[in-house]
């Protein structure tokens, strides 16, 4: 497993207490030696990485990201790195916690490449990206839901007025 680290190491901390600095050093030593230890399965193997960042001036905010630096975009094809969302890891966080943390990270990214390329007539319409007003408009328009025969109809499509 790859683990980058922004700032892990020597971070400065303005204006901050010896005693959250110290905090932090103690998280970062724990995210040291645990983090090494996880084996992404085989399919993830190549290109993702644990990216551990702090973000500055705030010693509460140490977070980790699912990225692959060589990354390419799913649309174009273009060589293209990215990094999913924050996961923010707390001092008090047991090590049990910040392996489940990184396993939900795992999930998450992974959830978001299938989206972007699940693809149905040519069109990846589960892609993360989609407008949500545009999404909102098309939840209000006649006809946008499809049930079942009319017996089985769901509450839910008498709800909204798409009754077959």
């Amino acid at each position: 497993m790859n683990i980058t680290s922004d700032t892990i190491v020597g971070i400065p901390v303005s204006g901050q207490s010896l005693t959250s600095h110290a905090e932090f050093v103690e998280l970062a030593t724990r995210l040291g030696d645990t983090l090494p230890m996880i084996e992404l399965p085989k399919p993830f193997k190549v290109g993702l990485v644990i990216k551990v960042s702090h973000q500055e001036n705030s010693p509460a905010a140490t977070f980790i990201r699912i990225g692959d630096p060589t990354g390419k975009c799913n649309v174009t094809g273009k060589p293209m790195p990215w990094w999913g969302r924050k996961w923010y890891i707390s001092p008090n966080m047991t090590d049990g916690e910040i392996v489940q943390t990184v396993f939900k990270a795992l999930l998450t990214a992974v959830e978001h490449e299938t989206r972007e390329q699940f693809l149905f007539k040519g069109v990846a319409i589960f892609d993360p990206h989609i407008d949500l007003d545009k999404l909102v408009q098309l939840h209000a328009q006649p006809g946008a839901f499809k049930t079942r025969a009319e017996a089985a109809v769901s509450e839910y499509a008498k709800h909204y007025g798409q009754e077959g």
